[in-house]
């Protein structure tokens, strides 16, 4: 989301959310929380639930991070991970 918005694309963004169903389910990811993609998340989203890595002990946050691919081959079995995933 930051990288977007830095980019000029905070327009197109708030566009095509105007296209969205009123009840959509929207997820903003984001490296960093600027002020833009906390006025961003007050406006489209209900309730957000945000979830920050802050771990002082690591000296660099990007030392802390490890990423991880799961290969899935149905809708179902995508949820269940990404489920998962959040809830870890």
């Amino acid at each position: 989301m930051d990288d977007l918005i830095s980019h000029g694309y905070r327009e197109e963004m708030a566009t095509i959310k105007g296209y969205l169903p009123p009840r959509a389910k929207i997820g903003i990811l984001s490296a960093t929380f600027p002020v833009e993609v906390v006025d961003i998340t007050r406006n489209w989203l209900r309730g957000p639930v945000v979830r920050a890595s802050s771990d002082l002990s690591c000296p660099a946050m990007s030392a802390c991070i490890t990423q991880a691919v799961t290969v899935v081959t149905t809708e179902e079995a995508k949820l269940s991970k990404v489920c998962t995933a959040l809830h870890a």
